[in-house]
């Protein structure tokens, strides 16, 4: 799995985990229930922000790689990448918290006639924030981690400190290309 110390303004930095494409099952799974039960947890989880989908899938490894820019040392790298999976695992671990909270209250609804939409929705996020947070704590201590330098990343990194850039845009976006980041641009 790649992680990514993405270089935004004032020397700050922002992860970006790049997860492998999903397998998708060809067996005649469709018409079970845990066919239907799979594709619908699928697409929950495409609307998830790519950041949390990639913690949760940190959990299924063992070795990552983090690129960073160049111009850090493997130090500095190691330490803004621990600062921002502790911040992602408090935030996750708050949300969990107040999902969790909420999802005795949502049984209310099940006074009502049809399925309870409110209890699935929060018994799904409270899993995914569960789920995010155990990656997130399996990413800053149980995992091998090697981090490399990239100077594709530095390039990005001086580009971003720029104040006026003509077409900033698709320089990102062929930044993004070379880094195999989808969309780059949309971050920026």
């Amino acid at each position: 799995m790649r992680v990514y110390l993405l270089p935004l303004k004032d020397n700050r930095y922002r992860l970006f985990i790049k997860s492998p494409p999903e397998e998708t099952s060809t067996t005649g799974e469709r018409a079970t229930r845990k066919g239907l039960l799979k594709r619908t947890m699928g697409s929950l989880a495409k609307r998830e922000k790519p950041l949390d989908r990639g913690l949760r899938d940190l959990r299924k490894f063992t070795i990552i790689t983090v690129y960073y820019p160049q111009h850090l040392s493997e130090s500095e790298a190691k330490e803004i990448y621990q600062q921002l999976i502790q911040v992602e695992i408090k935030k996750h671990k708050r949300k969990f918290i107040v999902n969790g909270l909420l999802l005795p209250l949502s049984v209310v609804f099940t006074l009502f006639p049809g399925p309870n939409v409110v209890l699935a929705y929060l018994a799904w996020r409270t899993l995914s924030h569960y789920r995010s947070k155990k990656g997130g704590e399996k990413g800053l201590k149980e995992v091998e981690i090697t981090f490399a330098a990239d100077p594709v990343l530095e390039d990005l990194y001086h580009l971003i400190q720029k104040k006026w850039v003509f077409k900033r845009h698709e320089k990102i976006k062929a930044l993004g290309m070379r880094l195999g980041i989808d969309h780059l641009e949309k971050i920026y």
